[in-house]
């Protein structure tokens, strides 16, 4: 290539950078051979930027003790940075990790003990404050490529102003790149109550008898639990029910002293490691009298000591604040024994082919026929005359010249023992005597079996063999249920009292009963076979600890109810915005040099004023080249 004197030449050529991977980019271009020795600039580069081209920070942070901690231990958080941005991550990255004096929510968080970094040897970490740290990666980590993440353990020791089930929010932001500062909470909850509870026990008991339950406190969490509990235990459908005795598998009961009636609700310490379960036994006996409905249940309860609700019942309990609720159902209806079964009736009877003999169902006993003695099957005949076909005992064969009884057909002297008589080839008993024991007798009568004068306990309405079930009469060859007198329903109305209902009102419409001042009616029964239910009113004005709003958005002192939580109610000093959209400080400007600005002109090569220069006519370029075509 040849160029005058004075002269140059412009080389115009395009080129596609790799956007995804770099943020800037340079292009340079560089005279070799022997040009270039004499050349003052024998090479020069452009810097370009890309805006397309940014990364940007974002992140997560959780709790890896499934939002729960010990409230004398520490809590394990993890920080995970990744790389959202189209462009990888070079350069500087902090990371400021702590608990703030106000959560997310609004609410005042006691300082910490201690915020620390767990130890890895891919982070450097320095205490900020009492409350935060901060963190940077070490050289090998600065760079994180699109999608990639780096990740950070961090412990957090609650304070000695922390309580048993406050909640702990520990918050990371991560500053660096091109977008805004990522940012991140997890939130554990302080030695939560664990304890649950189950109930188990006899399906049926009869008025007036014990009945026999189980209930099973147990902690199936994986932290130690050992504050005090508060036991509810209700009844639906019985107004109460005095307690027998109360027996413990393992550790005895929590309250002290223990319960003496259903309901109850009590408070006492009790100890659960994992896993571990405390089982009792409660024995009650029920009231003669008991509802109509042939049922109720009885409902167990457990939860912290703080006296808050009524339990899970709609009769009796003092207070708790019930967190686990198990219930029984037992039914009062009187069972069917001695072999009696229901029927489709609901009333108590022998199964066919059976009868009833005052104490039980048996099948009929079998005698012997009419004309014959004995136990069935072993029967004998009692004929008049013709062949005795039953079976005989053997008699003594005749002795010659010592009997008196009938004479033997022969001559050889003989006769048959005393009292027999020789007929059909024997010596037999005259007809209608047995020969037992050496001796013609007259066959005994056999005796009707002896019923017993008095019914047995479990059976004892009526009279023998006619006895029945409490609750039953024998009526029709079985045991039926009493037919009560049953008030008639009044004038215009039909069904079967209580429940009346006007004849224009269709039938599956009954009326229910009024419910009290404060409870409302519900179209169904709920699960514990109540009509009514409390209606829960709202308190009139916010509570003295959380003043600002209307009930039931009310938030502590400094902070206001907004879109569903509480939060402060302006952002923290050199933030901008509102909450909870608070944007960080900006970067501080530059400082801009003082003194006069110098009037700037056009270059020698370019014609015009400043800033509009141009190259002359025939020249292009930055340089006003002159352009060469080939």
């Amino acid at each position: 290539m040849t160029i005058e004197s004075g002269k140059s030449i412009t080389i115009i050529y395009a080129t596609k950078p790799n956007l995804t991977t770099a943020t800037t980019f340079q292009n340079c271009a560089e005279i070799v051979g022997p040009a270039a020795a004499a050349s003052d600039h024998p090479r020069d580069c452009i810097s370009v930027a890309s805006a397309m081209a940014t990364s940007n920070l974002s992140v997560v942070k959780v709790s890896t003790s499934n939002g729960v901690c010990d409230l004398k231990g520490s809590c394990p958080f993890r920080i995970v940075v990744t790389n959202d941005g189209p462009a990888v991550f070079q350069g500087d990255l902090r990371v400021h990790d702590g608990v703030a004096e106000n959560s997310s929510k609004g609410i005042p968080q006691s300082a910490p003990s201690k915020v620390e970094a767990a130890a890895s040897a891919d982070w450097t970490c320095t205490s900020a404050d009492a409350r935060s740290i901060d963190c940077k990666p070490v050289e090998a980590k600065r760079v994180i490529p699109v999608g990639g993440s780096l990740s950070l353990d961090v412990l957090v020791t609650p304070g000695p102003l922390w309580q048993k089930n406050n909640v702990l929010e520990n918050c990371a932001a991560a500053f660096g790149g091109d977008g805004p500062a990522g940012f991140g909470c997890a939130e554990v909850k302080l030695d939560p109550f664990k304890v649950k509870v189950s109930k188990d026990g006899d399906q049926n008991c009869r008025p007036g008898t014990t009945c026999t339950f189980t209930l099973d406190i147990f902690n199936d969490e994986k932290i130690v639990h050992d504050d005090p509990v508060t036991v509810v235990d209700n009844l639906v459908g019985l107004e109460s029910a005095e307690i027998v005795s109360i027996s413990a598998a393992n550790d005895p009961f929590p309250c002290s002293p223990a319960p003496t009636s259903l309901p109850f609700s009590c408070t006492g310490k009790m100890r659960l490691d994992p896993g571990e379960h405390n089982k009792y036994t409660m024995v009650v006996k029920l009231p003669e009298i008991v509802s109509e409905q042939g049922w109720f249940s009885n409902c167990a309860a457990i939860g912290g000591p703080e006296p808050t609700s009524k339990g899970p019942a709609a009769t009796g309990g003092t207070g708790a604040a019930p967190t686990e609720t198990s219930c029984h159902v037992v039914s009062t209806e009187p069972q069917c024994t001695g072999g009696l079964v229901k029927t489709r009736s609901g009333e108590c009877a022998c199964p066919a082919g059976q009868s009833w003999d005052g104490a039980a169902c048996v099948a009929p006993k079998q005698v012997c026929p009419a004309g014959t003695s004995g136990t069935y099957p072993d029967c004998k005949s009692i004929g008049t005359g013709g062949t005795n076909t039953s079976k005989q005992p053997e008699t003594p064969a005749p002795k010659p010249g010592t009997g008196t009884g009938g004479a033997y057909p022969s001559k050889s002297g003989k006769t048959c023992p005393a009292g027999l008589e020789y007929r059909s080839g024997k010596c037999r008993c005259p007809r209608g005597l047995d020969y037992v024991n050496g001796t013609c007798r007259a066959p005994q009568k056999q005796q009707a079996p002896q019923t017993p004068n008095v019914c047995p306990p479990d059976r004892p309405v009526g009279t023998p063999p006619r006895c029945c079930p409490e609750g039953y009469q024998y009526s029709r060859g079985s045991c039926r249920p009493l037919q009560q007198e049953v008030q008639p329903c009044p004038p215009g109305t039909v069904g079967r009292y209580p429940i009346c209902i006007p004849m224009k009102q269709k039938q599956e419409e009954r009326q229910r009963p009024d419910c009290p001042p404060g409870y409302r009616q519900l179209r169904r029964p709920n699960k514990y076979g109540a009509y009514c239910e409390e209606i829960q009113q709202a308190p009139a004005t916010c509570p003295a600890d959380r003043p600002n709003g209307t009930p039931p958005n009310c938030c502590p002192p400094g902070t206001r109810f907004t879109e569903g939580s509480c939060y402060p109610t302006q952002c923290s000093p050199g933030w901008t915005g509102s909450p909870p959209h608070c944007q960080p400080p900006a970067p501080a400007p530059q400082p801009q040099p003082t003194g006069p600005t110098p009037r700037q002109v056009c270059p020698s090569y370019m014609e015009g004023t400043y800033p509009n220069c141009h190259c002359p006519s025939g020249t292009t370029g930055d340089r006003c080249d002159e352009v060469i075509v080939r």
